[in-house]
């Protein structure tokens, strides 16, 4: 091989080393440190993190995806008509954001912004999502968010600019609306749950019970004679239903509710009514919604009653007079803040004023709505007799 061939030969080598590089790197998207490396993606959103008052997530086609406002202290998710967001999910994303600093920057050519998913939304075919936060003194940030990188690394450009980045943040962030509400419906535990009436519309119904606080197993009233549990504990996952109750769907009631499928009523040891209803869906493959309503019953407290009840007791307090026992009860219990120490320190199952003031929250909260929970769940809440029962034996 002669000397010029050589040299040709090694340019070409050169050349192909480059392209190879340029590749491996998405075009011209090779690292640059730059100047801004180090510095916060967002300049100025951690001072106003606790200003922000709205959220907005846009997809491809500039679609919007979901927009998340505050509420108070709370935030809501407006898709969802307004149901309340799981705010440590919003919190986080703020943070991750205000936090987030560039590590590198990469190109600035818009034409290769799609290989790192930050192109402009406005692109039918954008795979990145475009966060607006708005702030309460009319300030806003403008973030596209792209592909992720490595461990916990993301590609990501602000809006108004064209140069993209890499961020040493990876933010969290849901494209479907529902995934950002508050998952919690109703937290109970079995130990205060003391009786458990199912009725179904055709007129079964189904009652388990508990005698007294420290028992396991809840007993099943009305077992047809002949019959028996198919063992001792297994009316226990019904009464523990409320335990961790999450909800699939949630939308505001309608005007007209559909048919009654099932009502559950669940009454705990210290006052706490929570009735259930289950109607049909619109459409015939649909899931069941469940409605709430929850209520005090001063004669369900003081049947069960524990020390402070016990005070109500005495002072003579009718049972059926409710709202006697809401005024005797918060005496009660401002005397015993008084000589007994912070009320919190008792049992979060024994005070009736804890169970007058639970009532009353969760009615607010949960009134208005409906929502779907997971099928096993509501098989578990709308249980029958036969399910609790062994198969009769063969004749």
């Amino acid at each position: 091989m002669n000397r010029k061939a050589f040299v040709v030969l090694a340019v070409v080598a050169l050349l192909l080393v480059g392209v190879a590089m340029l590749s491996q790197h998405g075009g011209d998207t090779a690292s640059i440190a730059g100047d801004s490396a180090g510095e916060l993606l967002v300049p100025g959103l951690a001072d106003q993190v606790d200003a922000i008052t709205a959220i907005e997530i846009s997809g491809a086609g500039a679609a919007r995806l979901a927009r998340i406002e505050r509420a108070g202290e709370d935030w809501v998710v407006v898709e969802q008509g307004g149901y309340a967001a799981a705010t440590g999910k919003v919190n986080g994303l703020l943070i991750a954001l205000s936090e987030a600093r560039i590590v590198e920057e990469k190109t600035t050519d818009p034409n290769f912004h799609s290989r790192l998913g930050v192109e402009a939304v406005d692109s039918a075919t954008a795979t990145g999502l475009e966060l607006a936060l708005t702030a309460s003194d009319g300030a806003s940030y403008e973030v596209v968010l792209g592909d992720a990188y490595g461990d916990g690394e993301r590609y990501a450009r602000l809006a108004a600019s064209a140069q993209s980045v890499l961020i040493d943040r990876n933010p969290d962030v849901a494209r479907d609306p529902s995934d950002w509400v508050r998952p919690e419906i109703i937290a109970i535990p079995s130990s205060r749950v003391q009786r458990v009436e199912v009725s179904h519309a055709d007129g079964e119904s189904l009652v388990i019970h508990k005698d007294a606080r420290e028992l396991s197993d809840y007993t099943v009233d009305a077992v047809p004679e002949g019959r028996e549990l198919q063992y001792s504990g297994i009316a226990n996952v019904t009464g523990s239903v409320l335990q961790a109750l999450e909800l699939d769907a949630v939308s505001r009631a309608p005007e007209t509710p559909g048919e009654v499928l099932a009502t559950t009523e669940f009454r705990t040891f210290d006052g706490l009514v929570l009735t259930v209803t289950a109607t049909a869906a619109e459409e015939a493959d649909g899931q069941p919604w469940l409605s709430f309503a929850a209520r005090f019953d001063a004669g369900q407290a003081l049947e069960f009653a524990t020390e402070t009840v016990d005070s109500l007791a005495a002072a003579d307090t009718p049972a059926e007079d409710a709202g006697a026992a809401v005024e005797a009860a918060d005496t009660v219990a401002a005397e015993g803040d008084a000589s007994d120490g912070p009320a919190d320190a008792a049992a979060p199952d024994e005070p009736a004023d804890n169970a007058i003031a639970e009532a009353a929250a969760l009615d607010e909260r949960l009134a208005g709505w409906r929502f779907r929970i997971p099928s096993y769940q509501y098989s578990q809440l709308t249980r029958r007799m036969d399910d609790l029962l062994r198969a009769p034996p063969s004749e």
